[in-house]
């Protein structure tokens, strides 16, 4: 006499929901593998452009303070601020690159204005990388008065 097991359909149907479970599980992690491995590819290129980014703006800032220390007479110039990414101001509007420096006990010819003109031109002509910037903002400092002038895009406003 052999021996059979003898399985009723309720025990199949419990064998086959087990399996159906097993199978769902399986999938999950297959489509969460998938999932994650998207991302990761996608956030890939996305952090070395910020970080390229980063640099290259960080890179254009230092230079843009040296070459003020350079070609003005103060007895300090401060690099204040740096702002990448997209912006909104209502007096400035849009900007994605922004950059601020301090200049303390200046000495020049002519008014706040026509200074900051002359070291928008030399920047313009000496810094690689200054036309990346949209907006700077030179703020200037003595023991009576702080102005502040902003250039745009390359001008004076």
């Amino acid at each position: 006499m052999s021996h059979q097991t003898i399985t009723t359909p309720k025990q199949a149907g419990i064998k086959k929901q087990h399996m159906k479970t097993q199978n769902n599980t399986f999938a999950k992690r297959i489509i969460i593998t998938f999932v994650i491995a998207f991302v990761a590819l996608l956030s890939i290129p996305f952090g070395f452009g910020m970080y390229s980014g980063i640099k290259l703006h960080t890179g254009v800032t230092g230079k843009i303070e040296k070459a003020i220390d350079k070609h003005c007479q103060c007895e300090e110039v401060r690099f204040n601020l740096s702002a990448h990414g997209l912006q909104f101001s209502k007096t400035d509007g849009f900007t994605s690159q922004k950059a601020s420096y301090v200049l303390k006990n200046c000495t020049y010819e002519g008014t706040v204005v026509e200074e900051a003109t002359r070291i928008n031109n030399r920047l313009k002509s000496t810094v690689a990388g200054y036309e990346t910037l949209d907006l700077i903002e030179l703020t200037f400092k003595t023991a009576e008065t702080t102005e502040t002038v902003k250039i745009k895009d390359g001008s004076v406003l």
